[in-house]
């Protein structure tokens, strides 16, 4: 089953904030990078799916527990998004990297997770030559931009 567009976005979306919490935590503790990213993505994901119904109950729509149900459960690439980075980070910490170089791997895998998506989406465009390079750097410029940041911060 192909993803949705808003299921795409979503998961660009979620990665994009799990490598910002990764990128401006404390690298103390990998259990405390985890929770941070886990809490930040939920927050994130139950504000964008109470705005989405609070756009359609400001805009006259009657929700009745099914539209909930539905919104609630559209966003969920964000929160399914964070996993991938945070398997990354469990399991360098877990083959011997200290925290700071836990975090390193996995903003890497974030990183070329981001290029990734791009090229995926370029692709499912048809997209090929210097656009895709264009399509596939945009989303990376991303991930690149918050190694920056945790470079800068640490």
């Amino acid at each position: 089953m192909e993803a949705s567009p808003r299921h795409q976005a979503a998961a660009i979306y979620g990665t994009i904030i799990s490598g910002s919490v990764m990128a401006a935590a404390p690298q103390d503790s990998v259990l405390t990078v985890v929770v941070l990213v886990l809490v930040t993505v939920f927050v994130y994901w139950l504000a964008e799916r109470y705005a989405d119904l609070l756009g359609a109950y400001a805009h006259g729509h009657h929700l009745t527990r099914a539209d909930v149900r539905h919104s609630l459960s559209e966003g969920l690439p964000l929160i399914r998004a964070s996993y991938a980075p945070l398997i990354v980070l469990i399991v360098a910490a877990l083959l011997g990297a200290d925290t700071p170089a836990a975090l390193t791997i996995a903003m890497g895998f974030t990183v070329a997770w981001l290029f990734l998506m791009g090229f995926i989406a370029g692709r499912r465009r048809g997209v090929t030559g210097w656009p895709l390079v264009i399509v596939t750097g945009a989303a990376g410029l991303f991930g690149v931009v918050l190694m920056v940041l945790k470079l800068s911060l640490h």
